[in-house]
């Protein structure tokens, strides 16, 4: 799910050392404007995130159970959930693959 910048947030945290706790939203900034441009509403909590580098990026949010999500990284889509994928992943690698 993707919100738009008028949308209040889902949930107000903060405070001291709570940098350390999962992540409820993926925020996207235009760095050339220094703005954020889309706030990417999250599935499942996050402790790690990886965004492919190719012509259709995907970013991928690792969870605190053995939970894997996927969303198109452009729309902020959620468009599946991988379960049971091993212990919890809090390095994710995306392994660029070359066109046939």
């Amino acid at each position: 799910m993707t919100t738009d910048e008028t949308a209040p947030p889902r949930r107000i945290t903060g405070g001291v050392d709570t940098h350390k706790d999962p992540g409820t939203e993926v925020w996207v900034y235009d760095l050339a404007k220094r703005n954020r441009v889309q706030r990417i509403v999250l599935e499942h909590p996050a402790v790690s995130i990886e965004v492919t580098q190719d012509d259709a990026p995907v970013l991928i949010i690792a969870t605190a159970t053995p939970i894997l999500d996927v969303y198109d990284a452009v729309s902020g889509q959620h468009k599946r959930t991988i379960e049971d994928v091993g212990q919890t992943a809090l390095l994710i690698q995306a392994v660029p693959v070359k066109s046939r």
